[in-house]
């Protein structure tokens, strides 16, 4: 099982100090979201602490009008560039509002995205998200029947898709082939807790995904990131999540 802990970007040049939290928790890798951050000051970050990196989060293709999509896919590509340069094979592509993105807007801009994504040998995984235009399994259905790419894929939110009423097993049962990663949360309803403490079948779920014979990386969400009263150590997801796989 390849486990990575989402990480907030950094603002300023890092401490190595600040990723040997998730290394001596046993993870294997970190998520990362774009900083503004010189590609090299990340590297040189994660060389300290010995992490690989499973991916980088570009932010969301939230445009909901033409006029807004060409700024929003150059935002993106810049995105890109960034996130190869920093040494990720793949990126995570939020979608806009439900009720205020056009399907048409967010299917033509993926497919402008697409061509760069190759050139720069990046796969996209897009994000199922509640209230988001990728929410339900139907969405998921019109995405890969509108845009059958060998470079698109899923981030398999299982807390989002638990928020949003959709069964995570049933998605994979259907698109195992097309998952490009799998984050993983606890939910009482729509509030995130710490593995373990919630309603969501994580046992089942991660059983399912070695029965589809998923290989790629297990995200521990941000929630799981946090050292607090409410939320669980990285050692302790990380060590909840070994159990289950």
């Amino acid at each position: 099982m390849l486990i990575s802990c989402a990480v907030k970007p950094p603002t300023a040049p890092p401490s190595p100090a600040s990723l040997a939290l998730y290394r001596d928790a046993g993870c294997d890798a970190v998520h990362l979201a774009w900083s503004r951050l010189e590609p090299s000051e990340i590297l040189t970050w994660l060389q300290s602490a010995n992490l690989r990196l499973s991916g980088v989060d570009v932010g969301a293709f939230e445009a909901a009008a033409n006029a807004d999509a060409a700024a929003t896919i150059a935002r993106i590509r810049t995105r890109m560039e960034w996130a190869r340069a920093v040494g990720s094979t793949s990126i995570c592509l939020a979608t806009g509002q439900r009720r205020g993105q056009p399907w048409t807007i967010l299917s033509e801009g993926i497919q402008e995205l697409l061509p760069a994504a190759d050139d720069h040998g990046l796969d996209v995984h897009v994000l199922n998200a509640r209230d988001t235009t990728i929410e339900q399994i139907e969405d998921l259905r019109r995405l890969f029947a509108d845009i059958p790419h060998p470079s698109l894929r899923l981030a398999l939110d299982i807390g989002a898709f638990h928020a949003s009423a959709v069964n995570p097993r049933d998605v994979l049962a259907e698109f195992a082939d097309l998952v490009g990663c799998i984050r993983v949360s606890d939910r009482i309803g729509k509030r995130p807790v710490p593995l373990g403490q919630g309603k969501v079948n994580l046992q089942r779920i991660i059983r399912q995904a070695a029965e589809c014979s998923y290989r790629g990386w297990f995200v521990l969400d941000p929630c799981e990131n946090r050292d607090s009263e409410t939320a669980a150590s990285p050692a302790n997801a990380v060590a909840y999540l070994r159990k289950l796989g």
